[in-house]
């Protein structure tokens, strides 16, 4: 059975749910927040140590074969790690625009 659609609030703003993206899609300048990886233990935990974890709020500072992503501490401190893109591809996010927005 198809339950009917509820209807909208119109006090409450749209939420709008972006499908996760590759940390690898980020442009120069977009951020966005990791969600998850298919990353192998040994790998997880290395960029674990770097900051790079679920939740981590990151800005992509260059892309292309070696990304240069900047992770962003809940302290307003920041640090700036570069990891292949192989990798890059393996870690998804929420974007907080969309992919072709700069």
């Amino acid at each position: 059975m198809v339950q009917p659609a509820a209807a909208h609030d119109p006090n409450r703003p749209l939420e709008t749910a972006r499908a996760p993206i590759s940390l690898a899609q980020l442009r120069r300048g977009q951020t966005g927040t990791v969600s998850s990886s298919t990353l192998p233990d040994a790998d997880r935990s290395l960029l674990h140590a770097m900051g790079l974890r679920d939740d981590a709020r990151v800005m992509m500072c260059r892309d292309g074969e070696m990304c240069i992503i900047r992770v962003m501490g809940q302290c307003a401190c920041a640090s700036r790690i570069g990891i292949a893109r192989t990798l890059a591809e393996r870690v998804f996010m929420k974007s907080d625009a969309p992919a072709g927005a700069r």
